[in-house]
Formats: structure tokens, C-alpha cells, sequence
């Protein structure tokens, strides 16, 4: 009987644990999941995390193409962000810039004819890589 309570313990922890370390939140065409520390919210087609520390932040935002070449987008976002040209590798287009605070900031872009996505990666956090890998878009 007391293992059984132990192993039970042991689930409930780790339940508790899981629920505690992210929540799936869906916007629009963006589900992704938050973890504990981290707050999220919707502005128009973009999705902005931010660390509740400050000390980094990611958006992505979900457009409509009307069939630009995503080079051409890619293009005049860089000219916007004051970024590096834009390299194309694996079907995504990348550039950095620093922001106003001088926070290095890494910009990823791919889309199609019909949409395309930004993602905007703000300084640095060890949850950072996790909560992209945890994108899915609908």
C-alpha cells in the first residue's frame, strides 16, 4: 500500500509539474505552448511571448500574401528593421538587427503565395528554443 501512494505522489507531482510548466494557448492561426514565466497575447496577426523577466520576447505574425515573392517581404522587412540582408537557407529567409535597447534580435520569414509568417526572436532565454519548437500554426 505504501508504494502504490508513493507511485501515486510521484504522478501527482509530475502532473502538477507538466500543467505548471506550459499551457497550450491557440491564437488565430498560432497555437503554442506558454510556459510558467512567460505571458502571451494577441495583437491583430501577431502573437507577442514575453519572458516575465523582460529579458526576452518572441512575436510571430500570421499575414495574407497577395502573391509578393517572399524574397521581396523579406527584403522590406529588413530595410524596416535596419536588419542584415536577408539569407535564404532550408526555405526560410534570416536577418538579425539590434533593437532599440541594443537587444540582439533574430528574425526568421517563410510563407508562400497565399501567407507567410514572421517570427521575432528578442534576446535570450533558455525556454526560448523550446516555445519555438512548440509552434503549430492552423
Amino acid at each position: 500500500m505504501k508504494r502504490k501512494s508513493i507511485v501515486l505522489a510521484l504522478l501527482a507531482v509530475f502532473a502538477i509539474s507538466s500543467i505548471a510548466f506550459a499551457a497550450v494557448k491557440t491564437f488565430g492561426h498560432v497555437s503554442v505552448d506558454v510556459p510558467s514565466g512567460w505571458t502571451a497575447a494577441e495583437d491583430g496577426t501577431t502573437v507577442s511571448l514575453t519572458a516575465d523577466d523582460n529579458s526576452a520576447a518572441i512575436t510571430v505574425t500570421v499575414e495574407t500574401n497577395d502573391g509578393t515573392d517572399v524574397a521581396l517581404i523579406a527584403k522590406e522587412y529588413a530595410k524596416q528593421f535596419k536588419a542584415s540582408e536577408p539569407v535564404f537557407e532550408d526555405d526560410v529567409y534570416t536577418m538579425t538587427f539590434k533593437n532599440a535597447n541594443d537587444i540582439d534580435c533574430n528574425v526568421v520569414i517563410s510563407g508562400d503565395g497565399d501567407m507567410y509568417v514572421m517570427l521575432v526572436m528578442i534576446g535570450e532565454h533558455p525556454q526560448m528554443e523550446q516555445i519555438v519548437d512548440s509552434l503549430e500554426f492552423n
